[in-house]
């Protein structure tokens, strides 16, 4: 049942009492929401979510779209509801903090216009935590749930592939196992550096300097252990934010990506390394 009215009558008719009516009124009230991983959005998908809001929910009902856009330094909050000021306004920042598009009673209220039976909104923070989040609800459960799923296919369509890595940082055995591979590549780091040093130098392995390197390398690798998940993970999540800005809008995770392939590099090499070695010395020890 969408939407409808139950009535329960009863009649009384002993000696003109008369006739008495009951009546209970259900509406129902569906509420729609869903979470994005990693979606990637330039101006005209903006444009074509705001007009997708403004076509079913706000023109039917007298009012307009409203649009929030929040710079990346959280000082500047623009609004409009002409979709279409997303391309054509050339005040607005390059870097994006935020983006809300939407309709509500609170939007129906500010312009003086009849009440919507459904309402909805369509968060996009730019940051690195929080994804893409749509919110539809009503009293007109079809019409509610057609919106929700327009919506969702648009979002869905701008679903980026590597979303599954945004994802499996935030899971607590992924950053323990980086911290892992993290500490065990400093570890063979400073192992690689000590073995190639002690034949070359007369006198080093039994030196201060080699045990004070020793020590060194320890620290690093318990400060790795501790530490390293949090950073490695923490860059990915700067450089794959949950919702990314493209087109007109800069992309702050482009600066990074190559900053995340050389720490990626450094991390595997010494393993590479370590693991040829180790297969040099097993083939000699066979001849």
């Amino acid at each position: 049942m969408c939407q409808g009215h139950l009535r329960r009558e009863s009649e009384l008719d002993c000696a003109g009492a008369g006739k008495v009516t009951d009546s209970i009124e259900i509406t129902r009230h569906r509420a729609l929401r869903h979470v994005f991983g990693r979606v990637r959005l330039d101006e005209n998908d903006l444009v074509r979510i705001a007009a997708i809001v403004s076509s079913r929910v706000a023109e039917p009902s007298g009012g307009k779209v409203e649009i929030s856009l929040e710079s990346g330094d959280g000082q500047d909050t623009f609004r409009m509801t002409d979709p279409e000021a997303l391309r054509r306004t050339a005040e607005l920042p390059s870097v994006i903090g935020k983006v809300v598009i939407g309709y509500d009673r609170f939007s129906s209220m500010r312009q003086r216009a009849s009440d919507s039976r459904v309402y909805c909104t369509v968060a996009l923070p730019g940051g690195t935590r929080d994804g893409a989040v749509v919110s539809v609800d009503g009293d007109e459960p079809t019409l509610a749930a057609g919106l929700f799923w327009e919506l969702r296919r648009e979002l869905e369509a701008r679903q980026t592939s590597n979303g599954w890595l945004v994802e499996l940082a935030d899971q607590w055995w992924a950053q323990l196992i980086g911290s892992a591979v993290i500490a065990v590549s400093v570890y063979t780091a400073f192992d690689l550096i000590l073995n190639a040093a002690a034949p070359r130098i007369p006198g080093f392995a039994a030196s201060g300097v080699h045990t004070g390197l020793q020590v060194v390398g320890w620290a690093c690798v318990l400060v790795a252990f501790f530490a390293g998940g949090d950073l490695l993970w923490g860059l990915v999540r700067r450089t794959y934010p949950k919702v990314e800005f493209s087109g007109r809008f800069s992309d702050p995770g482009r600066e990074l990506r190559g900053r995340v392939a050389f720490l990626g590099s450094a991390i595997i090499l010494p393993l590479i390394i370590q693991g040829l070695l180790v297969a040099i010395q097993g083939v000699q020890a066979i001849r």
